[in-house]
């Protein structure tokens, strides 16, 4: 079985990089809270965009987008403390067992 994992952003502007297919019943946005997001993804040098103050820029960031990402998702799953296991079970789920 074929499976996909996308993590997607903005670009510098804050316009979103991603093609939505809203039709496809298939858009998920795995919500991550700051703390997970630290965790995650690490705030450092090799993302420009939270290179100042990163927790303080992750969060305006996040508050700015997340209506968009919510607004464009079929799904919203949040991932707040969970395993990455848990997290794709319950998309699957959530899909139907879609591939």
């Amino acid at each position: 079985a074929a499976s996909l994992a996308a993590a997607c952003g903005s670009d510098e502007e804050g316009s979103s990089i991603v093609d939505n297919d809203r039709d496809s019943g298939r858009d998920t946005l795995a919500d991550v809270g700051i703390s997970d997001a630290s965790k995650r993804i690490g705030f450092d040098q090799s993302r420009p965009l939270l290179s100042v103050n990163p927790r303080a820029s992750w969060t305006r960031l996040m508050n700015e987008r997340r209506p968009t990402y919510t607004r464009l998702a079929t799904h919203v799953v949040d991932t707040a403390t969970r395993t990455p296991e848990d997290i794709a079970a319950e998309i699957v789920a959530l899909l139907g067992g879609a591939r």
